[in-house]
């Protein structure tokens, strides 16, 4: 099998690919399942779309000898056939990973994924202060409106 496509989820996942003698794999896999599953299958690369756990799961796979590819989720919504279900989502990841113009998310260590959570967490706390100092504002303007002070 040339490539395998993930679509991960919270307890399943779904797999989706295609075996050398064209016969079609897709099959719902539990979480505790996954690395086994695809063990079975041998693919030479494995392909989800980007998020914070599918650079886990990547880590995951490029530890068992795997090729990773993460794909951003806006280049995968125009492959997606129907209704979107995880079995759709998981062929939508591998027609979109076997275009030969796909562009790919880098893998991140562990340690980038700490750094970008406090930079976010940093931006959070600013906007929360933010929008906390324009809300008193408001306040202490509604209050001295009420007394008749310019």
């Amino acid at each position: 099998m040339q490539m395998l496509a993930i679509d991960l989820g919270k307890q399943s996942f779904h797999i989706y690919g295609i075996t050398g003698d064209g016969e079609v794999v897709s099959r719902k896999v539990s979480r505790a399942k996954l690395p086994d599953a695809v063990t079975k299958l041998q693919p030479q690369s494995v392909a989800m779309e980007a998020c914070a756990s599918s650079h886990h799961w990547g880590r995951v796979f490029e530890e068992l000898g795997y090729t990773v590819h993460l794909i951003h989720p806006r280049f995968v919504k125009p492959f997606v056939k129907g209704s979107k279900n995880d079995a759709v989502d998981a062929e939508a990841i591998f027609e979109a990973a076997n275009r030969p113009t796909m562009r790919f998310v880098p893998l991140k260590s562990v340690e980038q994924q700490d750094l970008q959570a406090l930079h976010r967490t940093r931006d959070r706390l600013i906007v929360q202060r933010t929008a906390l100092i324009n809300h008193t504002r408001g306040l202490l303007a509604v209050d001295r409106r009420a007394k008749g002070t310019p």
